[in-house]
């Protein structure tokens, strides 16, 4: 019983340790943003805008695919302490 509130206390040591180091902000995309024109001069205007679409999709598909792998990391990285926690139990 001893040895099990020490372990407990352990625990809960090691996880408020962790969140004082978690990320405190969210992460945001630093896209520019292209804003449609009411009507197209030209069709340089027209290109020229499509092309700035295009960049806005890909700068999101980026941040999307960086933001996911941070994502799948931390879930390894917490699976992998899960399993280190319950080979040390289990090793009793």
């Amino acid at each position: 019983m001893k040895y099990t509130r020490l372990i407990l206390c352990g625990v809960l040591l090691m996880g408020a340790y962790s969140l004082v180091f978690a990320d405190i902000y969210e992460p945001v995309p630093q896209c520019y943003k292209p804003a449609k024109p009411l009507w197209f001069a030209t069709s340089l205007y027209q290109k020229r805008y499509d092309d700035d679409v295009k960049q806005y999709h890909d700068c999101l598909k980026a941040f999307i695919k960086k933001q996911t792998y941070a994502a799948k990391m931390h879930s390894n990285a917490a699976q992998n302490a899960l399993n280190t926690w319950n080979r040390f139990i289990n090793n009793q």
